[in-house]
């Protein structure tokens, strides 16, 4: 199957979507196996099954909780401004969200908490740095906006096609322990990825 004929088929509004949440509970980390040893005609083309035993992702245990997907930055094609997407185009806004909250205390992280809260993206020379703020797009009048982090990266036209490997690196101000490096969940339809117009 042709990536054109997926988007047709997936239709032009709704694209598929990078949603990552890791859910921890006593400092365990729960949910989240990837089955094994499906039949290999459920997998697209060039993905093969595993029969290797499931593990727990992001990590077995963790000491922060990061939810982070990626969205359109803003009206392009036929996404729409904050529609969440993992496919986009050469010259596009990509935006990456992020919310995060320290296992033990339950402190969700916002500046006073944060010395370093960046994305890496291969290829790029230097980390984008998140930004905290207060966002009221699409917020239902008279409900209090949410807040959380946001950087943005427009893809380069010499960018290459393909998964982008893009991970999240928090550390907190007053805990040099409280540091994470936080990756995709290891499944290619949901990563990140760039495709020809």
């Amino acid at each position: 199957m042709t990536l054109t004929r997926r988007l047709k088929t997936v239709g032009h509004k709704h694209l598929l979507i990078a949603t990552a949440v890791a859910v921890v509970t006593g400092g365990a980390l729960a949910g989240g196996a990837i089955a094994s040893a499906a039949s290999p005609s459920t997998h697209p083309a060039g993905v093969t099954a595993t029969t290797k035993a499931g593990v727990p992702w992001p990590a077995k245990t963790t000491t922060v909780f990061l939810y982070v997907d990626t969205e359109a930055a803003a009206s392009e094609g036929v996404l729409g401004d904050c529609e969440q997407a993992n496919l986009f185009q050469h010259g596009q806004q990509i935006l990456f969200r992020v919310a995060g909250t320290e296992t033990h205390s339950g402190v969700t992280l916002q500046p006073a908490d944060v010395s370093v809260l960046n994305v890496n993206i291969p290829g790029v020379k230097k980390a984008i740095p998140f930004v905290w703020g207060e966002h009221s797009f699409g917020v239902v009048k008279g409900d209090a906006p949410p807040e959380y982090w946001t950087a943005v990266w427009t893809v380069p036209k010499n960018y290459p096609l393909g998964v982008v490997n893009f991970n999240v690196h928090a550390v907190a101000k007053t805990n040099s322990k409280l540091s994470i490096i936080w990756h995709q969940i290891p499944i290619v339809a949901s990563s990140l990825t760039i495709v020809k117009a």
